[in-house]
């Protein structure tokens, strides 16, 4: 008979779950976070535990209000070699680019960029650097990045995504 149970095992400490999919760790030199999926009706709510990484134990576990459709390939996880950001979850939801950054007890407050209606968040490799893409419904896209005062800045801004370039290149094939 399969289980549906989940878990994960960190120093001591386990994560034992039958209602989430853990799917990302963020180590950071003040916390390990483990982020995952809990599967509701329509989508899917993000769940984060903080573990100490000196010795594992639970720091603080939270759900965080979120409806993210497409499940982990609608979420990332950003960071920075400066030390002075905090590592920051992104997710897509009803079009906003929503964010959170992660602190140990998990106490900060989800976030949204303004401005513009998205389609789509793309992981161009470049995490660990703070930068992603998100393409906008007006088949516009933007690259963005994690930013100390803002906490995700616009930095630059495609007219076309590649869908549309993909789209003209077709007849060419």
């Amino acid at each position: 008979m399969s289980s549906s149970l989940h878990s994960l095992t960190f120093g001591a400490f386990t994560l034992l779950s039958d209602s989430v999919i853990y799917t990302k760790l963020v180590i950071t030199p003040s916390a390990v976070y483990v982020v995952g999926l809990a599967k509701s009706f329509a989508s899917y709510t993000l769940h984060v535990t903080s573990l100490s990484p000196s010795n594992g134990e639970v720091i603080a576990s939270v759900d965080i209000p979120s409806s993210i459709a497409e499940g982990s390939s609608d979420m990332l996880a950003l960071s920075s070699d400066t030390t002075t950001l905090h590592p920051r979850l992104v997710w897509l939801e009803a079009g906003a680019v929503r964010s959170v950054q992660l602190v140990p007890k998990l106490s900060a407050k989800p976030s949204f960029v303004k401005g513009s209606v998205y389609s789509k968040i793309i992981d161009i490799g470049l995490q660990s650097n703070g930068l992603f893409v998100a393409l906008q419904t007006d088949d516009a896209s933007r690259v963005l990045k994690l930013d100390a005062e803002q906490g995700l800045k616009v930095v630059y801004e495609f007219p076309d995504s590649v869908s549309t370039s993909m789209e003209l290149c077709q007849p060419c094939g």
